[in-house]
């Protein structure tokens, strides 16, 4: 995705909030990436009102084709399959370091 004020990349963060109950309430905003810069608005997307424009966009798109159609879903399923197989694996992986680094801090904090 690209800023519609300078084409730069947009990024997404995740904000955790605590809210009054002591609940831990994950948000996702999306910025452009020069957001810091001298004369760029300062604006802040939510995750949500980036999906409600993608099923916008969407909803327009026919494919009349029932063969080309199928073809599409079955990429689109295949490459979100892909990518939250990519997530669990780098989860797994940042879980085991974590003890080790863990482990490093203690070791330096002791000093």
């Amino acid at each position: 995705m690209r800023c519609t004020h300078c084409e730069h990349v947009v990024t997404a963060e995740k904000k955790l909030k605590r809210s009054p109950k002591g609940a831990t309430n994950e948000h996702v905003y999306s910025r452009c990436s020069q957001y810091n810069a001298p004369d760029h608005s300062r604006i802040w997307i939510t995750e949500r009102t980036i999906n409600d424009q993608f099923v916008q966009l969407f909803e327009r798109l026919r494919v009349e084709d029932l063969e080309v159609r199928e073809w599409l879903v079955a990429v689109i399923r295949a490459r979100a399959s892909a990518g939250r197989q990519q997530n669990a694996q780098h989860r797994a992986e940042l879980e085991r370091q974590k003890p080790r680094v863990e482990f490093k801090l203690q070791t330096l904090l002791n000093l």
